[in-house]
Parts: structure tokens; sequence; C-alpha cells
């Protein structure tokens, strides 16, 4: 009897370990699935802003942008507009362009951009002659506990500005 109630507190025990190193992998998994998901759409932005030919100065602001593309794969070149924003259900990351809106990633706490001219001085995108590069900062907070799990950063050089 003595030895059923060692073993028993023994399968207890590691019981307890293991379920706690399960939660804890699933738990590291879900927050690399959610940075992995983060770069992406933070990637996708960083090459569609590179390639704009224009900042749409009306629309765009510390929280959205909105840039006009031009495509040169027919002989007659041809521009369409996109925009991100934070907005929606589930504070949604949207990539819109000509009315399609695509959700790139949810849960986003903090989307900004600071726009700086040549020589590192911030200006306002109603300046788009004087806008050289754009700092994003994107946070994400996916256990909803009002602090950012992820938080990225990075600065676009504009390519094709006039």
């Amino acid at each position: 009897m003595v030895v059923v109630a060692i073993i028993s507190i023994l399968i207890l025990g590691l019981v307890g370990v293991f379920s706690g190193g399960v939660r804890s992998w699933i738990s590291a998994n879900y927050q690399l699935k959610a940075q992995r998901e983060a770069r992406q759409a933070l990637d996708y932005m960083v090459k569609e802003i590179r390639s704009a030919s224009q900042i749409k100065d009306s629309i765009s602001d510390a929280n959205t942008i909105s840039f006009s593309i031009t495509d040169f794969d027919e002989n007659t070149p041809s521009s369409y507009i996109v925009s991100y924003s934070v907005g929606g259900d589930n504070n949604q990351l949207k990539r819109i362009t000509g009315g399609n809106s695509n959700i790139l990633i949810e849960n986003v706490k903090k989307l900004e951009f600071q726009y700086f001219d040549s020589n590192g001085i911030e200006v306002s995108p109603l300046d788009e002659i004087l806008v050289s590069k754009i700092n994003i900062i994107l946070e994400i907070d996916n256990d909803e506990d009002e602090k950012a799990d992820i938080s990225l950063k990075t600065e676009v050089r504009l390519r094709n500005f006039s």
C-alpha cells in the first residue's frame, strides 16, 4: 500500500511537469507564429512602400499610409493606390486597393508611420516632395493584456519618388 501511494505521488509529479512543458511549448509556438506573421506583414508593406511613386498626402498620417504604385508590366504604365491602416474587428492591419480589403494580421496594438526628409528631419506626409524615408512601428498584442507582445520597427528608404 505504501509503495502504491509513493508511485502515485511520483506519477502525479511527472504528469504536472510534463503538462507544464507542453503548455510552455504550445505558448512558444503560438508566439513564434505571431512573430512570423507580423514580420511577413511588415515585409510586404516595406516592399510596396519602397516601390511607391507618390504618397497620397490627403489620406496619409501617423496611423495610415496611402500611396500610388506605377505598374510597368505592360507597354502603357498604369498606377493604382494602396492603403494600409488598422481597424475593424480584432484591430486588423488591412491592405486596401481597388476597393478590396485584405487582412494581413490581427491584434495590432499600434501601427505608426514617421516621415523624414533626406537630412533625417521629421516632416509631414503633406510635404510629399520632402519625404525620403519612412519609419514604420508595428506592435502586436496576442494575449490581449494591453501590453505589446511583439514590437517591430523598420525604416524604408523611398526609391521612386520624383
